[in-house]
């Protein structure tokens, strides 16, 4: 065999192995996904869809306190920087088009925040330390956290990125989200979001 012969051979080898190794690793994560968010849809009576396929990203769907709820995963970007993220979202009635943005504590908001970027203050320590928030009209944003159910679990998630855009309240995360608590815990602090939406009075 000669030496052009050989090189051809081990590239050969070399992609195929990485392919394969892809294809596993692909479906050990999706394999713990399924898993976790089987168990978060028993125990939260939603239903899981596993998908056409075993490389396929599981979804649960279903009614969660009155708002229909979907979690699933997508991604962002190409190349090196393509991405996977978990969503969730939930279905919330929102007449006066209340907006909301919060989330978690980090380098860059705090950055933002030096260069003059303006976020809703609570006079509420814990929270204004942990948490950025924006949204409008300011004051009835202001009132979903005097509500001690919302703000005590909200306290009970290290981090966060959620929104309120129109009939949707979104929270998304970087990577594939496989803690079952967590996950309870983040549809519930939704559904109490969306419940207090709704009780606003304009």
């Amino acid at each position: 065999m000669d030496a052009g012969w050989q090189i051809y051979v081990i590239s050969v080898l070399v992609v195929v192995g990485t392919v394969a190794a892809v294809l596993v690793g692909t479906y050990l994560l999706r394999q713990a996904q399924r898993r976790s968010w089987e168990d978060l849809a028993s125990q939260s009576g939603l239903t899981l869809d596993l998908g056409k396929s075993f490389l396929s990203s599981p979804t649960v769907t279903g009614i969660h306190r009155g708002h229909e709820v979907l979690l699933d995963t997508f991604t962002r970007g190409a190349g090196k920087n393509r991405r996977t993220y978990t969503r969730i979202r939930m279905t919330v009635t929102n007449p006066r088009d209340l907006r909301l943005s919060l989330y978690g504590e980090n380098i860059f908001t705090q950055l933002a925040q030096a260069l003059g970027s303006h976020d809703i203050q609570l006079d509420d320590p814990e929270i204004d330390r942990r948490f950025r928030i924006k949204g409008e009209p300011e004051d009835i944003v202001k009132q979903l956290f005097a509500y001690g159910t919302f703000r005590q679990q909200l306290l009970e998630l290290p981090s966060l990125n959620l929104s309120l855009q129109g009939d949707t309240l979104r929270y998304e995360r970087s990577g594939v989200e496989k803690n079952v608590e967590r996950l309870q815990k983040l549809l519930n602090l939704l559904g109490e979001l969306a419940t207090q939406v709704e009780q606003l009075r304009y």
